[in-house]
């Protein structure tokens, strides 16, 4: 006959069954951290693709608007097809202002263009604006010199006023200088 120490085999299955729940607790305590984790991940992805597809819905409004205002810009700006035809365009200036009275100093128009850098970073729009600074200085009445700041806004779509530095001359109080900073705006297709 086998006698048994149940004791001894109470402390063994007591010792097996502490291992058993301390390896699951430890197991479950693993799993959980690492759910956890993969949880705070998946949120965080999750708020990323809903930011996408937020900004790439918005895309498709945002190009429609940039293509009106780009329409709207181009109907508004001069349309020359050679720079010949805009230097003849400035030269119109000139007898603008023999048609009123005025007296033409200096008329200097620059060829560079010098619209800000954003029109290289277009990636949908068919045309390049472009914009180009025409200097004058005149002297004449004020009344003349009124009417023909006037007349220049009026003459051709997409010639503005951009400074207007008018100063009095000599002891004569209705003679005036004025020293005109005009913007050409210019649109190419491309």
């Amino acid at each position: 006959m086998i006698l048994t120490d149940y004791k001894k085999l109470f402390k063994n299955h007591l010792v097996v069954s502490v291992v058993i729940i301390a390896g699951f607790m430890w197991l479950n305590l693993t799993l959980y951290k690492n759910t956890n984790n993969i949880r705070n991940e998946l949120e965080s992805i999750t708020a990323q693709f809903s930011s996408i597809r937020t900004n790439t819905s918005d895309f498709k409004e945002m190009k429609s608007r940039h293509e009106k205002a780009a329409k709207a810009f181009k109907e508004q700006a001069n349309i020359f097809k050679t720079e010949r035809e805009y230097l003849k365009f400035v030269n119109g200036l000139n007898e603008l202002a023999q048609d009123y009275n005025i007296e033409l100093r200096k008329l200097v128009p620059d060829l560079s263009d010098t619209f800000p850098a954003l029109k290289d970073f277009r990636t949908f729009n068919k045309y390049i604006m472009e914009r180009y600074v025409i200097n004058i200085q005149i002297k004449g009445r004020s009344l003349d010199i009124g009417k023909f700041i006037e007349a220049i806004e009026k003459i051709r779509q997409g010639v503005h006023v951009y400074s207007c530095d008018i100063k009095k001359t000599g002891t004569q109080g209705n003679i005036l200088s004025a020293n005109l900073e005009l913007y050409a705006y210019w649109v190419k297709q491309i």
